[in-house]
């Protein structure tokens, strides 16, 4: 079965790298299925597959983005299976909190046009998993706040990476796959065969 995961652009080769990394780490650790990570732009010119293709996407929140792919494989059949949950994306923050200097974090993520509610929702969850550990806020990109440590909700290097990278003193990760490959990898196989 051929599953495509659509994730965002990546800004630069790292990204691009990166993707191709955490897609064969994930077929490497499952025979069940085969895992395509393929972008956005890539997914919308896509032609037509079988009708069995299953398809998922790989965005920390449910903004705009995230129900253009959903319309999309929609209308061509395709089914759809969602994202990861809230919980992967603050555990993967989680982890690498524990040795930081963190006596507050801001997270930085962009605002959606569309599907604002449902991006918040899921921008809420997130922030309250983490929050029990540090004191955590939610700032929609170009904002800066206050806090000692800061983190761009992205999946890859971005225009918010080094925006985070610039103004604070502390940046834990880079970006949410920074030392998270195999991670990633092991939550999106669970993810996959709770929902095939």
């Amino acid at each position: 079965m051929k599953v495509y995961l659509v994730h965002h652009t990546p800004m630069d080769d790292a990204g691009i790298y990166i993707a191709r990394e955490l897609g064969k780490t994930i077929n490497d650790l499952t025979d069940k299925f085969q895992v395509i990570l393929i972008d956005i732009k890539q997914f919308r010119s896509l032609g037509d597959e079988n009708k069995e293709t299953v398809v998922g996407a790989l965005f920390p929140t449910r903004g705009g983005h995230y129900n253009s792919i959903k319309e999309i494989a929609i209308e061509k059949g395709y089914r759809f299976i969602g994202k990861l949950s809230n919980k992967v994306f603050s555990t993967s923050i989680l982890i690498h909190l524990e040795n930081k200097k963190c006596s507050s974090l801001d997270i930085l993520y962009w605002g959606a046009k569309r599907n604002k509610t449902s991006q918040l929702e899921d921008l809420i969850e997130i922030k309250k998993s983490i929050n029990v550990f540090v004191n955590t806020n939610l700032l929609e990109y170009p904002s800066i706040g206050d806090s000692s440590c800061g983190i761009p909700l992205t999946l890859f290097p971005s225009t918010i990476t080094l925006h985070v990278i610039k103004n604070y003193r502390y940046v834990p990760i880079r970006f949410l796959l920074d030392r998270n490959i195999s991670f990633f990898a092991g939550e999106i196989v669970k993810f996959l065969e709770k929902n095939l």
